[in-house]
């Protein structure tokens, strides 16, 4: 009986979710972390990757990538609905403990496992050449190595 609430409540969403692209924009990295240090709730390091500005237009997008293996400083905090994702599994977990991120965020930098980040609240900086030279944001969903 649960089953079927649960997947009855499911298809109501789904016209909800098939119009929910809509217009707008999307941010995600994926790299390596550096000089990583955790001050409360907010996480500081150095990212070295890609990072991705994909323009929404309904359901088609276009992505702009740019290179950023030289590395540039992040500070970072944790969405109030945060999930964590595994890299290579079909596998994801909500996590509401609001250290979530930093401990991924430590591990991840102390193996030097690449992760993937999207981003929300996103305010960047860019210098010369189109280089990012800062980046603060949220993060809404990161690879988790260790999810389980």
């Amino acid at each position: 009986m649960r089953i079927q609430k649960f997947v009855i409540g499911l298809s109501l969403l789904l016209p909800i979710v098939a119009l929910a692209k809509g217009n707008g924009v999307g941010f995600t990295m994926e790299g390596t972390l550096s000089n990583f240090r955790a001050s409360g709730e907010t996480c500081h390091f150095t990212f070295a990757g890609t990072f991705h500005i994909t323009r929404w237009y309904g359901v088609r997008n276009s992505t702009v990538e740019i290179d950023c293996k030289q590395g540039f400083p992040a500070t970072v905090t944790q969405c109030n609905f945060f999930v964590a994702t595994h890299p290579t599994l079909n596998a994801a977990a909500v996590r509401n403990d609001p250290k979530a991120l930093s401990g991924i965020l430590k591990v991840a930098a102390e193996r030097r496992r690449v992760i993937k980040f999207e981003l929300v609240a996103v305010k960047i900086a860019f210098g010369d050449s189109g280089s990012i030279t800062n980046l603060e944001c949220a993060v809404a969903r990161a690879t988790d190595w260790d999810l389980h």
